[in-house]
């Protein structure tokens, strides 16, 4: 019989670590968003006279002769104007009127036969109808999100056509101001 023995030697394996660390850092330049829009950039009152009659125009409704029977008065019918305003981070809002006399820069009726108006939104408060060149506030308050967290409302115009006015086109340029805080 034959013995075999095996001999060896066993190594230890000295383990090896390495500890690291590492820094990560960012500046981060959250600015912001803030944006208010409207969804036409045009509206056209087209054929309108003293009676306040209906000509039957898209989104417009004749409102018959005014309190003081001097004249007609229209009005752009409900969502024929509408306006976004988006904000991050959460803004309180304001919308201002901020139209001058220049800005009635064709046809001979008064400045202010046209009116504007913001409906109350967004825990707003709104001013009523103002007349075009009042550069005033039209709607103060409202708490505006980004997201579906924006609002949206109707913005309203009205218009008077007086027995004494001059027949012709008039143009006004509607000019709003949004003001966010912060």
């Amino acid at each position: 019989m034959v013995l075999i023995g095996i001999t060896g030697q066993s190594e230890a394996r000295a383990q090896r670590i390495v500890d690291f660390s590492f820094t990560v850092s960012a500046s981060a330049q959250n600015k912001g968003i803030f944006q208010f829009s409207l969804n036409t950039p045009n509206f056209d009152f087209s054929t309108v006279g003293p009676d306040g009659r209906d000509y039957f125009t898209p989104n417009v409704v004749a409102q018959g002769r005014n309190g003081a029977d001097t004249g007609g008065v229209y009005e752009s019918a409900p969502g024929a104007i509408t306006w976004t305003s988006s904000a991050a981070p959460r803004s309180t809002v304001s919308i201002h009127l901020v139209s001058g006399a220049a800005d009635h820069s064709i046809g001979a009726m008064p400045d202010d036969a046209l009116e504007v108006q913001i409906q109350d939104a967004a825990g707003g408060t709104s001013t009523g109808y103002q007349p075009f060149t009042a550069f005033t506030t039209l709607i103060s308050g409202m708490d505006v999100r980004n997201g579906s967290n924006s609002v949206t409302g109707d913005l309203d115009l009205r218009l008077t056509v007086l027995d004494t006015d001059p027949r012709g086109t008039n143009i006004w340029t509607v000019r709003l101001r949004a003001l966010g805080n912060p």
